[in-house]
């Protein structure tokens, strides 16, 4: 399934498009081998990358804010173009911890 997904990314970034990922895990377990999976598919297509509303969603995860901009950093300096945006919405215990832990960039 990964490669069928990478390849049909290459022809959508023939188009300039953009894979926005709403991750198939946003708890702590799985996290970072789902944000692995969206990098590798970005780098090897060549499309640009966008982590949709990505905030730490469950307990494991409280205080690793900057844990995850790491990987998004370690993500760009593979040369993969990416980003991510965090909820722009209220919801229950994501709503005001976001902007509190993640740099004014993101």
């Amino acid at each position: 399934m990964r490669n069928k997904i990478i390849e049909l990314a290459k022809v959508v970034a023939e188009y300039g498009g953009m894979y926005t990922t709403h991750m198939s895990n946003y708890s702590g377990v799985g996290l970072e081998s789902a944000m692995d999976f969206a990098a590798e598919t970005a780098w090897k297509s060549g499309m640009r990358l966008e982590f949709s509303h990505i905030a730490p969603h469950s307990e494991d995860l409280y205080g690793k804010g900057q844990w995850m901009c790491g990987l998004l950093e370690k993500y760009q300096k593979m040369g993969v173009d990416a980003c991510a945006d965090v909820p722009s919405y209220p919801t229950i215990g994501v709503w005001h911890g976001p902007r509190a832990i993640f740099p004014r960039w993101l």
